[in-house]
């Protein structure tokens, strides 16, 4: 369980270098970005019955999420209620952010800066040590 433990650390300290930049609360909106999903053809709604495509090809769908605020972001994940302890079942954890985030059209990489409502206990201090 140590090493596991010690693995998740390293990953998440990796992660929060990689964004340092963004974890900085500034009132600049979160930049926009697109998320796609690519359906195949037996998945896809359709309206007219057909599209003249094959089985095989796929066609993009695309949403871009509105522009918010850090303050935004900060107050929708403060009410979802959701706090890591820095105990079992981060990945469980992560999961559940992610589909609040999609939900409330937070986007993900939008999440960094709100990790002081996310986290807890010693989740909540190891963040504070490594913030830099």
């Amino acid at each position: 369980e140590e090493g596991e433990s010690e693995g998740l650390r390293d990953r998440v300290t990796d992660l929060s270098l990689r964004y340092a930049k963004l974890s900085t609360i500034t009132n600049s909106p979160t930049p926009r970005q697109k998320e796609s999903l690519q359906l195949p053809q037996s998945q896809r709604p359709s309206n007219d019955g057909g599209t003249g495509m094959s089985p095989h090809m796929t066609e993009t769908y695309t949403h871009v999420y509105p522009q918010l605020s850090n303050q935004s972001v900060m107050d929708r994940v403060r009410k979802w209620g959701v706090k890591y302890d820095g105990g079992k079942d981060p990945l469980g954890f992560i999961e559940r952010v992610e589909e609040l985030a999609h939900g409330y059209e937070i986007e993900l990489n939008a999440l960094p800066r709100a990790l002081p409502e996310l986290l807890k206990d010693r989740a909540l201090v190891w963040l504070r040590n490594n913030h830099g």
